[in-house]
């Protein structure tokens, strides 16, 4: 904003100047005019300085309302990004991040994460970033989580691999693994099934977690810990994978969205008891049932008819 009212004020003051030359050539004219006795070249030379101070002043005047226009156009910039920002205070929205793989909000996250006093709720598909050691190079995540899970309880849900939405979402975001046969291979289901084995694992050594699988629709990614939510929206249409697409919004506690966001939480863990992670729920994940696993393609051919437009 300051530079776009830097550049104003200068084209301002750039016709301004102009203006004033106009009006001292003017004035030099008019002077040596006076000078010349009455003749055509004494006119002359008045017409000129006349037609030019004219100019000079209606170019003053412009300079002076256009000064006023672009102090009136700024204030009202000013009064936008005021009003926005209060908006943003009023809906307890405290930060905006760029994404979630944002370096600054990394550090906030784990910050608050440490700093919580009540166990922290993280709603998400894979969770990958904190799940996978060595995520794709990422600096954050595994160790600090883990690190994280035997000093402080943790409640996770992630997406069950074999439902509806997580099908849909596996065979559209991985071409490469576009049929129901291939699933298996897709991304998604290799990263779910990935971290659940990290779960397991961590709750047999003492870890104070608690996993469950959700058959819902992912809607968002969101951290919820006692003082904040990190929340990031999960949006159709956008081309591969949702994750990092999106600006991650901090939400303070104490207003309607943090509350809202919670019993969505809470909502979505009551209704995902019958999936608590295990050994023996992973061991079922990665090996179905065969006649369990015929009867679910076909409930997703007959459901899903579109995910299945381009297969021989």
């Amino acid at each position: 904003m300051s530079s776009d009212r830097g550049i104003a004020r200068q084209e301002i003051l750039i016709r301004l100047v102009a203006s004033l030359i106009l009006v001292f050539i003017a004035g030099a004219l008019w002077i040596v005019g006076t000078r010349l006795a009455p003749s055509p070249m004494h006119d002359w030379i008045h017409g000129i300085g006349s037609g030019l101070l004219v100019l000079g002043i209606a170019g003053i005047w412009i300079s002076y309302f256009a000064e006023r226009q672009a102090g009136r156009n700024i204030s009202r910039r000013v009064e936008d990004r005021f009003s926005i920002l209060a908006s943003c205070i009023d809906a307890g929205i405290h930060n905006v991040y760029r994404s979630r793989y944002d370096s600054t909000f990394m550090e906030k996250l784990l910050a608050e994460m440490h700093r919580s006093s009540d166990e922290i709720c993280i709603l998400a598909v894979a969770a990958r970033e904190f799940l996978h050691e060595g995520h794709e190079g990422r600096w954050f995540a595994y160790h600090d989580i883990c690190s994280l899970a035997k000093e402080k309880p943790m409640r996770l849900l992630l997406l069950h691999p074999w439902c509806e939405q997580a099908v849909s979402r596996g065979l559209r975001e991985d071409p490469e693994h576009n049929t129901f046969e291939r699933y298996r291979d897709t991304r998604l289901y290799q990263d779910v099934t990935r971290s659940c084995d990290t779960l397991v694992n961590w709750t047999s050594h003492g870890e104070c977690v608690k996993a469950r699988l959700y058959k819902v629709m992912p809607s968002s990614f969101f951290i919820m810990t006692s003082d904040v939510v990190f929340v990031e929206e999960y949006h159709f249409g956008t081309g591969g994978r949702a994750s990092g697409k999106v600006p991650t919004l901090e939400v303070r506690k104490g207003n309607k969205l943090y509350t809202q966001l919670q019993g969505h939480f809470e909502f979505i863990w009551g209704i995902s008891e019958q999936f608590q992670l295990s050994a023996d729920l992973v061991t079922s994940l990665r090996n179905p049932v065969e006649r369990e696993s015929k009867s679910f393609e076909e409930s997703i051919r007959f459901s899903r008819p579109d995910l299945f437009l381009n297969q021989s």
